[in-house]
This record gives structure tokens, sequence and C-alpha cells, in this order.
């Protein structure tokens, strides 16, 4: 099973990035390949102009297309956002709204699942903000044994929460039965 772990933080070396890396390292120890893409900060949400309707591209160039370039490749994605304000970052909501919308009948059949990195709090309203957009894939979401969010103001403290690190072990394992097919 190959998976497409996208960071949608601003942020290319914070803490969702450093979440997401270690969960990598996680997959790979399962026979799992996983790619990271570190989305930057993209051009903004869906405008709704209809301009990628049919072609699998919205009319913004930026990691949006990127990823959508990649999309036919994977099983599945993990789509990671840090918090803010209690909820997943504009910029992942952006990166959400223009991925699902341009991307229409482009991830039928595919897997997902949501991780968020959180300073103290919001990291489950960010997983369920994010776990929204899975109906429109249609994806069918793929979870551990809780919420996957960790607490971490920054890179080197993802090491140190040791719950949210299990779960991300725990969800690793749900991808590996899932390739495994049991």
């Amino acid at each position: 099973m190959k998976l497409l772990l996208i960071n949608a933080s601003p942020k290319r070396e914070g803490s969702t990035h450093a979440a997401l890396s270690y969960l990598a390292r996680l997959l790979a120890e399962r026979g799992l390949d996983a790619r990271l893409l570190d989305t930057g900060a993209v051009r903004g949400g869906c405008l709704g102009c209809g301009g990628c309707v049919g072609k699998g591209r919205c009319v913004r160039e930026d990691a949006v297309n990127v990823a959508l370039s990649l999309a036919p490749a994977f099983d599945g994605y993990v789509f990671a956002s840090p918090v803010y304000y209690g909820d997943a970052c504009g910029n992942a909501v952006s990166f959400l709204e223009r991925f699902f919308y341009a991307g229409k009948g482009l991830h039928a059949g595919k897997y997902g699942a949501a991780l968020t990195v959180a300073r103290r709090a919001g990291g489950v309203s960010a997983c369920d903000r994010i776990l929204r957009y899975f109906p429109f894939g249609p994806l069918t979401g793929v979870t551990g044994t809780y919420w996957t969010t960790l607490l971490a103001k920054a890179p080197d403290a993802v090491a140190e929460d040791a719950e949210g690190l299990r779960h991300l072990a725990s969800l690793a394992d749900a991808f590996a039965r899932l390739q495994e097919g049991t």
C-alpha cells in the first residue's frame, strides 16, 4: 500500500512535519510505502469558479496541483494540520477544499486518515474538520484506537508526547492490517 502524507502546515519543518515523519517511519517498519508532501502556503480556498471541472487540476498553481498529479499513484492519504485557534489551520482547509473539488472522482475507493498537532487543545475538533471532507472523495476513513492528535509546541516536542505517538502507531497498524487484508 502506498500512502501520500500531506502536511498542510504553512511551516514546512514544523511540528506537523515532525509528526508525519515519525508516522512515515512507523509505516515503513510495517512494510508500507509512504511519501511526505509539504504543501507550504497554498493560494487560498476554492473560488467556486468551475475552472477545474473535468480537468483534475485547480486553476491556481500550487501544491494542490502537485498533490493531484501524485494522487493516482497512491492508495490513500494522511492529511495533517497544525491546530490554529482550536481548529485545522486555514491553509489545511483551503488545501482540502481545492483537493477534493478539483480531484472529483480521483479519490474514490482510497483510504484517508487525519492527523493534527496542537499546542494544548483543539486537536479533536481539527481532526473532525479534516474527516468531514472524506465523503466527497469518497474516502474510507482509517483510524487507530483514538484521535490521532499530538501535543507539541515545537518539532522536537513531538517525541515527548508518548500517548500521541502510541496513537500514531495504532494508525500505522490499522493501515498495515488493510494492506494484509485482515
